[in-house]
């Protein structure tokens, strides 16, 4: 399993390598056109970071190693590698969609040899059920862009819909919920569940009216997403103070980590809310940057942040100063990041790329200080 745990962090450092390319390829020659290596980054994060910390995490905490299991995890490393290898060649070509098609089809398999097998009575795994649901039903969207593509529909509310359905049913959906429920696995806080689903993992369905709104504005889709948003509002507070009290026996670093990760969550949930009110974020939603930051806050802030806590609490990373400097330099970096794109539409940061690019090398250098000692005990 430790083993496992390391292939996700060579992903975690190759994620922030490309995109350290991406974020230097505005200062100077890559070799790599921009838009291919964007969708190698986005998978290779998605798919082989995330993806690949969760199935470690969720095998850790539930079944032994079966030959099953072991033939699933290669497989998905298989396709991994072949997505980041064609996307940077070919963009969205023969190769890559046959990859991702396939990694989608394992992890069908995946969910329900492991996921919809697992026992709601152990804490936790009903979040963790939930979270395999939004996952299979994210797969949704990439399977309706062949079809889109064949119909010439690329301008078409159905394409951009794909896109969001994926992207929400992931990020919300499927990394979110069920690291919250490793969260209440690992450090066990003491609070009423079936209320805090409804806020925080059934209102996700609702939440993508939200992500509706952004391509076609309607009043009613507005307030059922914006009811769903102040839900997530509630839930978040709430899941803060209810693990925050839980944390009486960690160590200082991991009770300044895990608040940390759960204020950017908080920040999140509020985020979402200014769709709600057009007026209030208009400049921002038009930014293309400002909205490649609220995904960054997501992504960096609050998933990859929460997966590292995992990861030092399940050992495999381990708890070294090095280490724990390495989570700080990694949040350094991501903030500085975070806030330059999101405010990048009153531009008073310049030089506006430079600064990105810094930004990233901070990224990838916390990336790499806090796997190092891990990936090199091999």
């Amino acid at each position: 399993m430790k083993t496992w745990s390391k292939i996700a962090l060579i992903y975690l450092v190759l994620v922030g390598v490309i995109g350290l390319l991406l974020r230097y390829s505005f200062l100077g020659a890559t070799g790599f056109i921009f838009q291919y290596l964007k969708h190698a980054h986005s998978h290779v994060a998605f798919l082989g970071w995330v993806f690949n910390a969760l199935f470690v995490l969720i095998i850790h905490n539930s079944i032994s190693n079966s030959t099953s299991i072991k033939w699933q995890f290669y497989l998905f490393q298989i396709s991994i590698v072949g997505m980041m290898i064609s996307f940077p060649l070919q963009g969205y070509g023969a190769m890559s969609i046959a990859f991702s098609t396939t990694h989608i089809f394992i992890s069908v398999w995946f969910y329900f040899s492991v996921i919809n097998r697992l026992n709601d009575s152990d804490r936790g795994m009903r979040w963790v059920k939930i979270g395999g649901f939004y996952m299979l039903i994210s797969n949704i969207g990439p399977l309706m862009l062949a079809p889109i593509m064949i119909l010439d529909l690329r301008d078409s509310f159905l394409y951009q819909y794909s896109l969001q359905h994926y992207l929400h049913f992931q990020y919300n959906g499927w990394f979110i919920t069920t690291i919250i429920g490793l969260l209440v696995k690992y450090f066990n806080p003491k609070l009423n569940e079936r209320p805090l689903l409804l806020l925080l993992a059934w209102s996700t369905i609702p939440l993508l009216f939200l992500s509706v709104e952004l391509i076609e504005s309607n009043l009613i889709y507005r307030l059922i997403g914006g009811a769903a948003a102040i839900a997530q509002v509630i839930g978040s507070v709430w899941l803060a103070k209810a693990l925050s009290k839980a944390l009486s026996h960690e160590s200082a670093f991991m009770r300044s980590a895990i608040v940390t990760g759960l204020v950017f969550f908080i920040i999140k949930c509020l985020a979402q809310l200014t769709v709600v009110f057009p007026a209030l974020s208009a400049d921002f939603i038009q930014s293309h940057n400002a909205v490649i930051g609220y995904l960054h806050l997501i992504f960096l802030g609050v998933i990859t942040n929460l997966l590292i806590i995992l990861f030092f609490k399940a050992s495999f990373i381990n708890k070294s100063a090095l280490s724990k400097v390495g989570f700080w330099l990694f949040n350094l970096g991501s903030i500085t990041m975070i806030l330059i794109l999101i405010f990048s539409p009153l531009r008073i940061v310049q030089p506006y790329f430079l600064n990105l690019f810094l930004s990233a090398c901070l990224i990838v250098l916390g990336m790499i200080t806090l796997s190092v000692r891990r990936l090199v005990s091999w």
